[in-house]
């Protein structure tokens, strides 16, 4: 789904329609941050309580989430019989809500973007090309619970 490097847009050449497409793109990496960060605080009040309960089979858990990103119908690679994935971002330094604008130009500064959006872009080295081909971002939050029984 993604293409090749040597069709990478260099930051500094794109368009403004095409920075505000991303800046758009970074700001819903950042609402499903913030309701993975919302989210996960409610679940692990819930889980810590059946964690300290003896009685309760629950001995740990974990909170994962995932954010997959999706191509348009209209993207040259959609089929209509396949999933349309363009890559999928894990929960990345989710905890931590610092600005991580300062690898990208002077057009976005003022306009705060998390760690999963940059995660996207320099961790995986995502091309501004392909973020660009983002129509839609799917987010799993999924609960693992946790139980270890010791063999006598």
């Amino acid at each position: 789904m993604l293409t090749t490097p040597e069709k990478t847009l260099q930051l500094w050449k794109l368009s403004d329609e095409q920075i505000a497409k991303i800046k758009s793109i970074a700001q819903r990496f950042l609402e499903l941050e913030n309701i993975i960060r919302q989210e996960s605080q409610k679940i692990k009040s819930a889980l810590d309580i059946r964690v300290l309960d003896q009685d309760d089979w629950v001995q740990d858990f974990e909170i994962e989430a995932t954010m997959t990103c999706y191509i348009s119908e209209s993207d040259i690679d959609y089929d209509v019989d396949e999933d349309n994935i363009l890559c999928v971002v894990p929960d990345y330094n989710i905890k931590n809500q610092r600005d991580w604008n300062e690898q990208l130009d002077s057009r976005f500064v003022g306009n705060f973007h998390c760690g999963s959006f940059w995660w996207l872009y320099s961790a995986m080295q995502i091309s501004w090309e392909n973020i660009l081909r983002i129509d839609s971002i799917y987010l799993d939050l999924n609960v693992v619970y946790q139980k270890n029984l010791k063999i006598l």
